[in-house]
Order: C-alpha cells, then sequence, then structure tokens
C-alpha cells in the first residue's frame, strides 16, 4: 500500500528509473517513519489527555520529537 506512494514522490523528485532495492528500502523507512510517529502521537495522547484520541497538538508534538518539521527545517529544499 505505501510502495505506489513512494513510486509517485520518487517520480515527482525526478526519479523516473529506479532499481526494485532503492524503491523497498525507501518503502521500508517510510513505514518505520510512519510507524514512529503514530506510536509517538498516541503517547503524547495518552499522557496529555489520558486516552487514545489524538489531538492536532499532540501530532505536532510528535512531528517535532521525530523531527520532521522543527526549526532545523526552515531552510530544507524549498
Amino acid at each position: 500500500l505505501l510502495r505506489p506512494a513512494v513510486l509517485q514522490v520518487l517520480k515527482a523528485m525526478g526519479y523516473s528509473l529506479t532499481k526494485p532495492a532503492v524503491v523497498e528500502t525507501l518503502t521500508d523507512l517510510a513505514a518505520r517513519y510512519l510507524f514512529l510517529l503514530a506510536a509517538e502521537t498516541a503517547q503524547y495522547a495518552l499522557s496529555n489527555h489520558g486516552d487514545n484520541q489524538p489531538t492536532v497538538q499532540d501530532v505536532r508534538l510528535a512531528v517535532e520529537k521525530v523531527r520532521a518539521m522543527g526549526p532545523h527545517t526552515r531552510h530544507a529544499v524549498n
């Protein structure tokens, strides 16, 4: 399910041909990242308000914790 999304991102970035091992590696990395983000979001939801219903704030905190967003990304590729 994640592989087509990875292929679309690669295509959008200008990589029309990619070795299968590269696609599998990037797909695995994306899956691990999403799992980590979901786990951190759930942890923030539990610690912030004692339930499993995450809020936007919980997601934002999790994204910052796994360093997908924050001050270090301000000068990233535009």
